[in-house]
């Protein structure tokens, strides 16, 4: 009989588990049917641009993924995200993808690309892969394990498998049906504003921003990411992190005109006195802000059933400072190798040995990435003063995790 593995989510998670599975059984006898289900009835359109690190890259690349982003013209190569100083236009720090020789790390760099075109990127992967479906529509509701595992969903269907993967995100139905009902993510009360502004809008037909790629600008009252998405760099995505009431939409929202007047003011509160003119001229320039509100799910928690895997933001969603998409990309490869050496049948032994193998490690990325990424409130003048300058010694701290960006995304002992 062929086994069946049932993966829910069909976002970046999702769709890296079923490709990194595939991979792992092509050439095997009875490899596996892998069944994605997703609770949109289209791939999702939602969230900005997101930030792939060379480790991101690196597990792309090991998907076939990297390829197609290239292929596609998605998105740009970043060198470094650039922080600068609002208050004196200084740059006062890097986070470093270029490495010493300018290479990258192992020969990757940063990307910043459309979620959307990541998106469309892996789907494209699975279209050529035999074993994989994708079923949108799919809401789940129930979830229910013995010698199997069954799987409910609200427009009445239902299916069973040898195992079930959540890959749902931060408000995971599996974790919440199933799992760990208990642990619930809880609204930061911050919102990612977030939107777009042509470059020659602000700086003419051959002016050149303030940065090269990416660039974190900070001041007392908070921070703004300003940074090329586009391959041919035209296109210059604004976001600010700023304090917002809880909205019914955990999803984001189009900002209407009582939100677009908060932004701006917002904006203007953020870069009052700045010696950056050219980030004014940025957050004026936008015409529709997107507002995302940031949820926070607590560290730890259960992970796993007999049959039953949360992986990715579904799993440990990280603090938005932090490297989730690279998290869900290398879980669903080393996934993927522990189940390939101990196969279908007792999901529980895969189970065990990863969480063994990657536990540690996400919790000591959770500590890293919620430092500091709630200064988005007013520090007052000696605040932000101490936080200039504990910035570059907070990024010389961190330039040890960069060796993670070297390591193999599959290496684990089993």
């Amino acid at each position: 009989m062929t086994p069946h593995v049932i993966i829910i989510g069909g976002g970046i998670s999702g769709l890296a588990s079923a490709i990194a599975l595939s991979h792992v059984f092509t050439g095997r006898d009875n490899p596996p049917k892998i069944t994605v289900y997703e609770l949109r009835d289209v791939p999702s359109t939602l969230g900005g641009p997101v930030n792939l690190t060379p480790k991101a890259l690196r597990c792309l690349d090991m998907l076939g993924v990297l390829a197609e982003l290239k292929r596609m013209k998605a998105g740009c190569e970043v060198d470094s995200i650039q922080i600068f100083s609002l208050r004196t236009g200084n740059e006062i720090g890097t986070i470093d993808y270029a490495g010493r020789d300018g290479t990258g790390f192992g020969g990757y760099k940063g990307w910043r690309v459309k979620r959307y075109d990541l998106l469309r990127a892996m789907l494209r992967v699975v279209e050529r892969l035999s074993a994989v479906e994708v079923q949108y529509g799919k809401r789940l509701v129930g979830v229910e394990e013995d010698t199997q595992v069954r799987v409910w969903f609200e427009d009445g269907t239902e299916a069973e498998g040898d195992m079930v993967l959540g890959c749902d995100g931060i408000h995971s139905g599996v974790r919440s049906v199933f799992l760990e009902p208990g642990r619930t993510p809880s609204y930061s009360g911050i919102v990612s504003a977030y939107g777009f502004v042509e470059a020659k809008a602000v700086l003419g037909e051959h002016g050149s921003p303030f940065f090269d790629d990416t660039a974190l600008s900070m001041s007392r009252y908070g921070s703004t990411l300003t940074t090329f998405c586009d391959h041919k760099r035209e296109l210059i995505y604004v976001v600010l992190l700023m304090p917002a009431d809880e909205q019914p939409s955990r999803e984001g929202w189009k900002s209407m005109d009582h939100d677009q007047d908060m932004v701006r003011t917002e904006g203007i509160r953020r870069t009052q006195e700045s010696a950056i003119p050219d980030i004014v001229r940025m957050i004026e320039g936008v015409q529709d802000w997107t507002l995302y509100p940031v949820y926070i799910l607590p560290p730890g928690g259960r992970w796993y059933t007999d049959r039953v895997m949360l992986l990715g933001d579904a799993a440990h969603a990280m603090p938005p400072k932090g490297e989730s998409i690279g998290h869900a990309l290398e879980d669903a490869i080393k996934f993927s190798r522990v189940v390939g050496h101990y196969g279908i049948d007792s999901p529980v032994k895969s189970f065990r040995a990863y969480e063994s193998a990657q536990r540690k490690k996400i919790d000591d990325a959770y500590k890293v990435s919620s430092s500091g990424w709630m200064s988005n409130h007013d520090l007052g003048f000696i605040g932000a003063r101490l936080f200039e300058w504990f910035t570059p010694i907070f990024l010389w701290w961190t330039r040890a995790k960069q060796e993670d960006f070297l390591a193999d995304p599959g290496a684990i002992s089993l």
